[in-house]
């Protein structure tokens, strides 16, 4: 006997021993369901069930005590599955990332992660920022890497801790007039004389940039906006324009020896935070740890 013939033996009782009805609620044919039936009483040489004209109407009083106990044990089974079935099962880490050129730069960082923490199942989660601090809030996300600007206030409930300082570039082609060895540095004067193209308004860095330039009087002359840096890059190839964009995107821009990028005058820090919400912290907190471990190693 097994927990099968257990399952047919109760479901056969619940169904006022109707073998058709039984047979088609659990998916078997009728002469597979009369055999198992009939093999529990064979088996152990006993009479479980009361016939009328070789139909069963009824259980005997051993067949009642059989299926009595036959119920806790298909309630222990199913309690020691799903047990078991927890145990087994990964938990799930949500982390938000905003923008696809953030996500590339974290790559290194996260491909780490999973393999530091294979007890774990990680879900990324693309958005802009204001999407996932709404996502971090209502714990459908349990950490983000979030653009911190300094007058930024992220929602009370939101702990951040400081992960890794980008800057905003100005990326130009090796040709360009405003590349030489020996500068470091452009002027936004200097990059108001040229065209710009900058991402849009989906992104933090664009309100950061149009602040930036009006901390210095100035207006940026804009030719294109896009969500694309990509497109951005390839503008900038084609017609040489400048572009802003991260620092740390230069690794990944395909065919990066044919630029260079030089920082602002004055520069424009892009700070990068590991947030969570406060609620969700002891669920994180290891990996929280192994996070912060991950990049301070990278950056020492």
């Amino acid at each position: 006997m097994n927990i099968t013939h257990l399952e047919y033996y109760v479901a056969l009782v619940a169904n006022d021993f109707n073998i058709t009805k039984t047979s088609q609620k659990l998916y078997v044919s009728q002469p597979a369901l009369s055999r198992i039936i009939n093999s529990l009483e064979t088996l152990y040489d006993v009479e479980l069930f009361i016939r009328h004209n070789r139909r069963i109407i009824k259980l005997t009083p051993l067949g009642e005590e059989v299926y009595e106990i036959a119920l806790k044990i298909l309630k222990y089974d199913s309690t020691l599955t799903k047990r078991l079935e927890k145990v087994s099962q990964k938990e799930v880490i949500k982390i938000g990332i905003p923008a696809s050129f953030l996500a590339t730069a974290l790559s290194s960082v996260i491909v780490k992660f999973i393999a530091r923490n294979p007890q774990l199942q990680i879900a990324i989660v693309e958005e802009n920022v204001t999407i996932l601090e709404e996502k971090l809030v209502n714990q459908q996300i349990d950490i983000a890497f979030l653009i911190s600007p300094k007058e930024k206030n992220f929602h009370q409930g939101i702990e951040s801790l400081p992960f890794y300082d980008d800057e905003i570039v100005v990326y130009m082609k090796k040709d360009h007039r405003f590349n030489s060895r020996t500068r470091t540095q452009i002027s936004l004067e200097e990059i108001n004389m040229e065209r710009l193209c900058i991402l849009d308004n989906k992104f933090l860095m664009n309100s950061q940039i149009y602040k930036h330039f009006s901390s210095e009087n100035l207006t940026p002359k804009v030719a294109l906006e896009t969500s694309s840096w990509e497109f951005l890059i390839d503008y900038c190839n084609h017609f040489g324009a400048l572009t802003m964009l991260p620092a740390s995107l230069y690794p990944i821009i395909p065919d990066n020896e044919q630029f260079v990028h030089m920082s602002m005058n004055p520069p424009l820090k892009l700070p990068i935070c590991l947030c969570y919400y406060k609620d969700n912290a002891t669920k994180i907190d290891s990996a929280k740890k192994s996070l912060l471990d991950i990049i301070q190693f990278e950056t020492t």
